[in-house]
């Protein structure tokens, strides 16, 4: 009985045109008297200019690249705000209680408008071609793509650019404030984004150079290239190596061994507590 109260609450509420969410989210917003409120953005133009800079942001860190802008301005563009409108208008007659005078074409041209703009911004990414590129490295490069070999001393070689990434990324995250604007907030969330994939491209050992006008004339399903992954690894011989935590653990703290020691100190106590032919007599009575 509540739950269909609260749903026609809802309904009766959205058929008026106020979204009784409303309240909840506008008092969620922080005060900040001071900023400049023409330059923020919201609902569909914020997203998507959240997820062109979040993009573009991680192909730049995993690539090394320096270019401001790698994937080019019609990944996550603005004719995604045309192409939007049929989404827009299905929600709008939703929200206002106009549901039962939804068509089939205002459905469809919703769905169709969605899953148009998923496929071009496929395109217009370059998703493909980056997972093709990864693809075609790790090919190969098995031993460091699938063996992870010369973790350690690729952390080792590359130590202060790694720490620089790493600066990069807390210096950002401790920069962001409530009342920054859109342009202020995805500049931080850019640069968190492009050192962390710097740290984790430099660590994995990927190499490799991003040009969004190359053309793959390959064209692999993720099955297939799974199974020639599988079957390059089956065939390329696996050589051993010492573990990566024990390699940087003797190169940062050399011979210090905390838990080691502490494990010899306790024989050490154990053997002049309880002398061997005690333990030898014990063992056997017992």
């Amino acid at each position: 009985m509540k739950f269909t109260l609260a749903v026609a609450a809802i309904g009766t509420a959205s058929a008026h045109g106020h979204c009784p969410f409303k309240a909840f989210f506008e008092s969620m917003k922080p005060n900040c008297p001071n900023r400049d409120e023409s330059k923020m953005l919201y609902h569909g133009a914020y997203h998507m200019k959240a997820s062109h800079t979040f993009v573009n942001s991680l192909v730049k860190g995993w690539y090394h690249d320096s270019r401001t802008e790698v994937l080019g301005e019609q990944c996550y563009g603005d004719w995604m705000h045309e192409a939007a409108k049929p989404i827009h208008s299905l929600f709008h007659k939703m929200h206002g209680g106009d549901i039962f005078n939804l068509s089939i074409e205002d459905a469809e041209g919703a769905s169709d408008a969605l899953w148009g703009m998923i496929f071009r911004n496929v395109q217009e990414c370059g998703d493909y071609k980056r997972i093709h590129n990864y693809y075609s490295w790790c090919i190969d490069n098995i031993e460091v793509c699938k063996f992870h070999q010369g973790v350690a001393d690729r952390i080792i070689d590359n130590q202060w650019e790694i720490l620089a990434d790493l600066f990069q990324v807390v210096h950002n995250a401790f920069k962001m404030n409530k009342c920054d604007n859109t342009e202020e907030h995805l500049a931080h969330v850019g640069l968190i984004t492009q050192h962390t994939f710097s740290i984790m491209s430099t660590i994995h050992g990927f190499q490799g150079q991003y040009n969004r006008d190359e053309e793959v004339t390959e064209v692999l399903s993720f099955h297939e290239m799974h199974q020639n992954l599988k079957a390059k690894m089956a065939e390329t011989p696996r050589k051993h190596e010492q573990c990566p935590i024990k390699t940087l653990w003797h190169y940062y703290l050399g011979d210090f061994n905390p838990i080691g020691d502490f494990v010899h100190e306790v024989k050490d106590i154990k053997n002049a507590l309880m002398p061997m032919h005690h333990r030898h007599h014990a063992k056997h009575s017992g």
